[in-house]
């Protein structure tokens, strides 16, 4: 369902909304028996190319916590 929402750029989250709540209540046959909830989130930041260079640059993930 997701991904047919999404189909083209931009999108904005209202229409990904609609499209997937259209859908669910097709495959419900028109009732949802239960209540739904659905988050979507837009990344409105623009991309950064990737950096060339030595490792000094490279951010590095922290160790895992044993707590």
């Amino acid at each position: 369902m997701l991904a047919e929402a999404a189909l083209g750029s931009p999108v904005s989250p209202a229409a990904v909304i609609t499209t997937v709540h259209s859908q669910l209540l097709r495959h419900t046959g028109g009732r949802l028996a239960d209540d739904v909830a659905l988050l979507v989130l837009r990344n409105d930041r623009s991309r950064v190319p990737a950096q060339c260079g030595g490792t000094a640059l490279r951010r590095t993930r922290p160790e895992p916590s044993n707590r």
